[in-house]
């Protein structure tokens, strides 16, 4: 009996050193689960060698109230939509647009095709609406070579499609605005409804680094792949298994140890 007694006793305290062990593990890896890796730094890059830069001078506000007023099918000069896939062509007095489609052909033929468009060298002055900024040096390089200037602005997500910053055309209501607005009053005016109207950009922006909490609650963290949560997830469910065995362990040698009777 004394020898059973003292197997109790030693099994219930080496199940309480493991127990407090394996807690300390969980501890450890939920600390860890919960600091995201370090980003790798990328290369740093050159704007002169490693981007098609071009020096402008950027437009005042009221300028660029003016320029999207200009828009419109009356205004003089040539409109000009780049977008990821075509370029959209746009002459005084003609309501129709011509498109100069790019899907599908590799950069140096879009950009032969941009060099040769002829609807590019009408006189005038031209202005610059980037959805997409894919064919912006083609363009502008074009523009250099013919010796002409520009007005450019990129257009904000509340002007596109849907209002979202992916928008890859003008808002209905903005295509309205200018077809009927030609007034500078009525259309600033205008434009500040539908501004309003379209509840802003979205903010949701990432942390720097490419993850944007997450960790200790097990709450997923941004921009971690599916094989990292599963092993996170795993690591997690396999520390909390091992403390609930050895808690159980130690029930089950306290409940079999015979209690001591007072003499």
């Amino acid at each position: 009996m004394i020898g059973d007694r003292v197997g109790m006793t030693v099994a219930a305290d080496l199940s309480a050193n493991v127990f407090a062990a394996f807690l300390l593990i969980l501890i450890v890896l939920l600390a860890r689960s919960g600091t995201p890796e370090p980003a790798t730094r990328p290369a740093p890059i050159e704007a002169s060698r490693d981007l098609d830069t071009r020096t402008h001078r950027p437009e005042a506000p009221a300028g660029l109230v003016e320029l999207l007023r200009l828009r419109g099918p009356a205004a003089p000069g040539l409109t000009v939509d780049l977008h990821a896939e075509r370029i959209e062509i746009g002459l005084p007095g003609r309501r129709t647009r011509t498109v100069l489609a790019l899907a599908g052909i590799d950069q140096a033929s879009a950009a032969a095709r941009i060099a040769a468009a002829t609807l590019l060298a009408e006189p005038g002055a031209v202005r610059l609406y980037v959805f997409d900024a894919a064919w912006y040096g083609a363009v502008t390089a074009r523009l250099v070579r013919d010796g002409r200037s520009w007005r450019e602005l990129s257009v904000p997500a509340a002007l596109r499609v849907g209002g979202q910053a992916n928008g890859a055309a003008w808002a209905p209501a903005f295509e309205a605005l200018v077809a009927r607005a030609a007034d500078p009053g009525r259309f600033r005016a205008g434009l500040a409804e539908i501004i309003a109207g379209s509840g802003g950009e979205r903010a949701d922006r990432p942390v720097p680094g490419g993850r944007n909490g997450g960790g200790l609650d097990g709450s997923p963290v941004q921009g971690e792949t599916l094989s990292e949560r599963l092993g996170r997830y795993g690591r997690m469910i396999l520390a909390l298994l091992a403390v609930t065995a050895s808690l159980a362990l130690v029930i089950y040698a306290e409940t079999r140890r015979p209690s001591r009777r007072r003499t």
